[in-house]
Parts: structure tokens; C-alpha cells; sequence
């Protein structure tokens, strides 16, 4: 080697971040089946489903640069202004549903969107130039006449930016719903108890009068709309990718936010029938979990969901070839032109047991950014010297260890706002136990108290599972509550679980799927992961020693 490596404070392997991780994310990306399945046109897949740090965003960036393709920026559509107007909280506040509305919405937007990419529409003489060629085009058909209906009746949209759409789409349901309630939305405005004081029969009235602006009639007519779309885009060879990143962050007010992404969700399957579009959404394990708790679906509806999904699973061997293009293109960028490799600057093993590439795998939930992060710990804790040592491991681990304990709290908490003090129950203890451990009243009796001096915690329903279990009086099945800790700590990535002696052991980050609540019971064994051992100061049992 032509130079002697040296850590710096600029040796790293790339940023965790997709959005800022150029210079890696292009130059050392590891082809992957689910990106395959997700461009194909054929494949009905459009759902990125995964934790936080597993590629949702790398792959979408790669589809960006390879094809024709647009993202659909969160922060400019204004959705803030559904949640602030009054006529949208009015509906809301008497029970009536405006999901059919929020689909159609979206449909709308992403047709605007398409229409824009295909014809190239960038101003207004743009706009009229398609508009004009477009009504020109001989026969005229049914379904061609609702697509020429809806470019001729939006052509304004054409050279709008895409927060003008949506209020000018949310103006015409507010002035049909003014002109039908005025003066009840102005008292609904004006009084925070509003719905409370409606009688069971005026909401109702309220509602049936509503139903008239807000049904399934409006995803009828936008669907007319798309055949005759998708009838249009035929004639042409080229293919459309509409991408939607970043539904865990603070773009919408969160009372809404889960309807919106519902019905994002139903809205992108309507648009498979325009067959050279693929709308493709990444959406965060928690993101779904809490969409499905709040429109919980039933398990055939769960079950066709799986169809338009694509979860992203990593091997051993593709992670390897992430880490290793990286550390060879970070050396060739900086320090020397020849190659580097893991072995290059890792000892083979640090512990006399494991090789070090399969210690740092075992703690990781199998994801890019987890080993990443592992790797760039282990060149920050070397900083200054030639080589990595085993206390310069060691360090990196705990680093690393605290930080993955930190990145699942704040993934998780919007879900469960009590799911750091459930993590903390593992603090301590032995990294393998039976779930019979904790079935016992004096455990629930000592979680009452803490989540009782935690107010952001008492908004998990946990909360709600731990004051009905003390107001039982012992009464209750310690085993019923053990499950829904479990079952978060299954569903997290903290805990593995053993259903029984002949089962195996069943990690959710492997096989994608929880185990269900009912089937943990007192004989259910329960391992916490490796990554967090350090984080939780825990005793490694014989079970794990090899």
C-alpha cells in the first residue's frame, strides 16, 4: 500500500442520511431485487416498506437519476391548509368521513403532476399550446371526454405550483359545504365543545346533508378521469415515476396525518390502471403500524396489501459488498489509489470467537445505515492511529450501542409514547429470560408508577392496559399484559422470541412479520438483541456464548 493509513475526522464510509450521502450513494450502490420489483411497470408493487436507515430513500434517489421521474415534495403541497380550515374541521367534528375526498385529492394532484411531466408544461403558453393540440385530435369518445372535461375545467393547474392545486381542489369542496352549513361552521369555529352539544339526531342530519359532497361519487368520476388518462399516455413509449418520501416528518398536523397517508395509501392503488405511471411511496414500519391502528384493516384487506408492498430485506453478503465498495471508494477518494479493504483496516476477530464483519452484522437489525454507523464509530474512535484496536472496538460499540438504543426511541415514540420506558425494562438484565419473569402483579404495580410520573408517556394506550389493570385489583391476567410489552418489544427489534422449545427463534427485522399477541404465553423465551447489550449494560447468558 502505497500510503499508510491514518483515521482522520474525515474518514467515514458515508452519511446515514440517503439525501445527503452523494458522493457514496451513486458511486458505491449495491443493486437490490426491491428496487427492481419497484421500477418494473408490470410489478404492482409501489409501497417501499421498512424501518428507518433500511434504503427507502436511497432507492427512490436512484430511481430519480436513472429515470424519468419527479419527487412529490410533502412541504409544498400545503396540507396544513385542510387541517386549518374551518369547513374541513366542521365535517370532522360531526363524524363525517372525508376520506373519499382526501383520495380524490390525491388522485388529482398526481394527475395534475403527470399531465405536467408528460406534455412538459412549465408556463401558461405551454399549457394552451397542449390544450389546443389536444382538442384537436379527431373522434371523440366517452372516455376521452372525461379527460378532456378535466384538463379543460383544471387547465389553470398547468402552470400552478402544486400547494395552489390543492387549495384551489379544498376552495370548491369549502364553498359547497358553506353554502349547505354557514352559520353551523361558524358556531363549530367559534366553540371548542361544539360536536358535544349536537344531539345524536342533528348530527345525523348533518351527516346525510354532508354525504352529498363527500362520497364515493367523487372517486367515480376522477376514475373516468384516469382511464381516459391512461388512454391518452398509451400512445406513448415513455415511463412516469412519481416518488413521495418523508411521511414520518412534520408536514401535516398529526390529528390528520394518519388519514391523509390512509388514504394516500387506497388513492395510489386506483392509479395502477395507467399502466406507464408507477407512483412509488416509501413508508416507515411505524408510519403503517399507526396508519393500521388507526384504520385498522380486516385480514383479507391486510392480506391485498401485501400485493402492492415490497419489504426490503438485506443479506450478510449484499451488506458486505455495501461496506466494502465504501471503504474502497473512500481511500481511493482520499488517500490512495490502491485498493482498500475491510480486512485491510479491521483485525479478523476482536474477541478470539467471532470474525469482526459477523460480530458487527450481529448487531445490526440488517440494514445499511446500522452498519455504516458501526464502521464510521470504529474510524472516529481510532482517530489518529493506523489501525483499529480492540478497545478502540469496544468503545465504538458502546457508542454505537447508545445510539441505535436512542434512533428506536425516537422512531417508535410517535407510536408508542411509553416505549422508552418499556425499552428500560431490558436495562440490566441477563440477555436471555422467559416471559414468566415478568407475570406477576408487583411488576405491573412498579410500571404504573412509572408511567404514572410521565405525562407524555400516559398518551401511549398502554396507559389506558395499566390503570384498568390496577383498578381490576389483582383481578387481571399478568399474562395479557405481558403480551402487549412483548409484543412492542417484538415488533421494535429489541427482543427475539421462542414460542416454544421446538420452535425457533423468531427476530421481526428477518422475517418481516410480529408475532401475534395471543401466541406469547408463559412459556414464550425472549432474547434481547445483540445491538443493544451495551446500550442496557447486559449480562450475556450461556445461550449466547459460542
Amino acid at each position: 500500500m502505497s500510503n499508510k493509513i491514518i483515521f482522520s475526522p474525515e474518514s467515514s464510509i458515508g452519511n446515514v442520511s440517503a439525501e445527503t450521502d452523494d458522493e457514496f450513494l451513486f458511486k458505491c450502490f449495491v443493486d437490490h431485487p426491491a428496487l427492481a420489483s419497484i421500477r418494473d411497470m408490470g410489478n404492482a408493487k409501489m409501497f417501499l416498506l421498512g424501518s428507518t436507515g433500511v434504503g427507502k430513500t436511497a432507492f427512490l434517489r436512484m430511481i430519480e437519476k436513472n429515470e424519468n421521474a419527479k419527487f412529490l415534495e410533502l412541504q409544498e403541497l400545503s396540507m396544513s391548509y385542510l387541517s386549518n380550515s374551518d369547513t374541513i374541521q366542521f365535517l370532522r367534528k360531526i363524524d363525517v368521513d372525508i376520506s373519499f375526498f382526501l383520495q380524490a385529492l390525491w388522485r388529482h394532484v398526481i394527475c395534475i403532476e403527470l399531465i405536467k411531466m408528460a406534455t412538459n408544461i412549465e408556463g401558461q403558453s405551454d399549457a394552451k399550446g397542449f390544450l389546443s393540440k389536444l382538442f384537436n385530435r379527431g373522434q371523440e369518445d366517452a372516455t376521452r371526454k372525461f379527460f378532456l372535461d378535466f384538463v379543460e375545467k383544471n387547465q389553470g393547474n398547468f402552470w400552478n405550483t402544486i400547494d395552489e392545486t390543492v387549495i384551489e381542489v379544498a376552495n370548491r369542496l369549502e364553498k359547497d359545504i358553506n353554502a349547505e352549513f354557514g352559520v353551523e361552521i361558524q358556531k363549530a369555529s367559534a366553540r371548542a365543545g361544539y360536536s358535544r352539544g349536537l344531539s345524536e339526531e342533528k348530527k345525523t342530519q348533518f351527516q346525510q346533508r354532508a354525504k352529498k359532497f363527500v362520497n364515493p361519487s367523487l372517486l367515480a368520476e376522477l376514475s373516468k378521469v384516469i382511464n381516459g388518462l391512461s388512454q391518452y399516455l398509451s400512445e406513448r413509449p415513455d415511463k412516469y415515476y412519481i416518488l413521495i418520501d418523508g411521511l414520518d416528518e412534520h408536514w401535516i398536523e398529526p390529528e390528520i396525518k394518519n388519514t391523509i397517508i390512509h388514504c394516500l395509501f387506497e388513492a395510489c392503488k386506483g392509479l395502477r390502471k395507467i399502466r406507464n405511471l408507477k407512483v412509488v411511496v416509501s413508508i416507515r414500519n411505524d408510519v403503517y403500524e399507526k396508519m393500521n391502528m388507526e384504520y385498522p384493516p380486516s385480514q383479507g384487506q391486510l392480506e391485498k396489501n401485501e400485493d402492492y408492498i415490497v419489504r426490503i430485506k438485506w443479506t450478510r453478503e449484499q451488506l458486505w459488498e455495501l461496506v466494502e465498495k465504501r471503504i474502497g471508494h473512500l481511500y481511493r477518494w482520499k488517500y490512495t489509489k490502491d485498493n482498500v479493504h475491510f480486512v485491510d483496516l479491521f483485525k479478523t476477530s476482536y474477541d478470539n470467537k467471532k470474525r469482526s464483519w459477523v460480530y458487527i452484522v450481529e448487531r445490526s437489525l440488517m440494514r445499511p445505515r446500522d452498519v455504516i454507523k458501526y464502521v464510521n464509530f470504529c474510524f472516529s474512535t481510532a482517530e489518529g492511529k493506523s489501525e483499529i484496536s480492540k478497545t478502540d472496538f469496544r468503545n465504538a460499540e458502546k457508542v454505537y450501542s447508545d445510539d441505535r438504543l436512542e434512533a428506536l426511541i425516537s422512531e417508535w415514540s410517535p407510536v408508542f409514547p411509553g416505549i422508552s420506558i418499556i425499552l428500560n425494562l431490558l436495562s440490566n438484565r441477563a440477555t436471555y429470560f422467559q416471559i414468566s419473569d415478568f407475570c406477576h402483579t408487583k411488576f405491573v404495580e412498579e410500571l404504573a408508577l412509572i408511567f404514572a410520573e410521565n405525562e407524555a408517556a400516559q398518551r401511549d394506550q398502554m396507559w389506558g392496559i395499566i390503570e384498568d389493570a390496577v383498578k381490576a385489583d389483582g383481578s387481571f391476567d399478568p399474562l395479557e399484559f405481558c403480551r402487549e410489552i412483548f409484543h412492542r418489544l417484538h415488533l421494535v427489534g429489541a427482543v427475539g422470541l421462542k414460542l416454544s422449545s421446538s420452535s425457533a427463534w423468531h427476530w421481526v427485522h428477518l422475517t418481516h412479520k410480529p408475532i401475534p399477541k395471543n401466541s406469547i404465553t408463559t412459556d414464550t423465551k425472549a432474547t434481547i438483541h445483540p445491538m443493544l447489550w451495551r446500550a442496557f449494560e447486559n449480562t450475556e447468558t450461556k445461550e449466547h456464548k459460542s
